[in-house]
């Protein structure tokens, strides 16, 4: 049988929020997420609706089994975490999954019609959300890791 998925499983779970500390007490106390590592992010461009943007956010990251957790509070600029709380609240807002060439994983959805519309790069991590909202409710994002480098033997 041929292999349809495109994407063998999902990583993460993004939630916005404009209260990180709030946020992380909810999880903590209902479901026993933590312990949480926080990364204060100043400054952050990124590339949203083909315009090139700064921000500021807080990042919360915690594993909840295999799936790694992640919170997002903006409290500087225009991003699209932002635009989502105003016009859908705060709470989940995406899945994401790890690749390992993130414009090859893009290129499988051309044929789709689906594109990114924010794309930011952070301590060697890049981030693409895509445009999925209207497919699925909430959008979708490609995480590409920072690649390790092989020890000497």
């Amino acid at each position: 049988m041929e292999e349809s998925k495109l994407f063998k499983q999902i990583n993460q779970i993004g939630i916005v929020t404009t209260n990180l500390e709030k946020a992380i007490e909810k999880y903590e106390k209902v479901l026993g997420i933590g312990p949480w590592n926080i990364l204060d992010r100043k400054n952050q461009t990124a590339i949203y609706n083909d315009k090139e943007i700064t921000f500021s956010t807080k990042t919360a990251l915690a594993w909840f089994g295999s799936i790694q957790m992640e919170i997002n509070h903006v409290y500087e600029g225009e991003t699209a975490h932002l635009d989502w709380i105003r016009r859908r609240g705060e709470g989940f807002h995406h899945f994401g999954v790890f690749v390992d060439d993130l414009d090859e994983a893009l290129k499988k959805l051309e044929p789709l019609g689906i594109k990114c519309f924010f794309r930011v790069t952070t301590a060697g991590v890049t981030a693409a959300y895509l445009d999925t909202e209207k497919i699925f409710g909430y959008v979708y994002e490609f995480i590409s890791l920072p690649k390790r480098k092989k020890r000497k033997k």
